[in-house]
């Protein structure tokens, strides 16, 4: 299990002008990764969601339109059962939200 404290460092981040890259399912469909760029310099990282259930994904772009998806603002919680909420809001473009056990934030290299 990860350190409470770096679980709670990673809720506080700046999640606006984030960019979602990418999606993924590991360990047999357990956990989700979002693949994501941060801002200023569009810095690699991978939010591991462990244990992950209650995923909503809907992101919709115009026709003509692609690229990566931006964030408005994203709220990372922890819920009264111990579990976290994550809440991406990507503006017009849709969100991404999802409950897990454990976050952990790795830096892709």
């Amino acid at each position: 299990m990860n350190d409470p404290t770096i679980d709670e460092a990673i809720a506080k981040m700046n999640w606006s002008d984030v960019s979602l890259a990418g999606m993924e399912w590991i360990e047999e469909g357990r956990d989700v990764v979002l693949h994501l760029l941060l801002p200023p310099s569009d810095r690699k990282v991978d939010l591991v969601c462990r244990w992950a259930r209650n995923l909503v994904a809907s992101l919709e772009f115009e026709e003509g339109t692609g690229g990566y998806a931006l964030s408005w603002n994203a709220v990372i919680q922890r819920a009264d059962d111990g579990s976290w909420k994550v809440a991406f809001d990507f503006a017009g473009t849709g969100e991404v939200s999802l409950t897990c056990q454990e976050l952990k934030l790795v830096r892709v290299v």
